[in-house]
């Protein structure tokens, strides 16, 4: 007797506009990329839908910028130049 196929999984993780799939076996490899104080959890948006994405402990923000003036990540590059694509 053959052993079941192993069952492919995927989910969707929003970044801004930008939706990444990943394989759920992969996961580990992904997740091994994410810096320390960085993590995956639950973001409540201002509409109050919550959805999966990109979480930072406290210590992370300690000296952090405060960017929402510029309304999402890449204006604030863009105005910056913080950050060249």
């Amino acid at each position: 007797m053959m052993p079941d196929a192993p069952k492919t999984t995927m989910f969707e993780l929003s970044l801004d506009s930008l939706a990444v799939a990943i394989v759920v076996e992969a996961f580990g490899s992904f997740a091994e990329l994410i810096p320390r104080q960085l993590g995956i959890g639950t973001e409540a948006l201002a509409n109050g839908l919550q959805v999966k994405g990109f979480i930072c402990e406290p210590t992370g923000i300690a000296a952090a910028t405060e960017i929402t003036q510029y309304g999402r990540w890449r204006s604030y590059c863009a105005e910056t130049a913080a950050w060249s694509a």
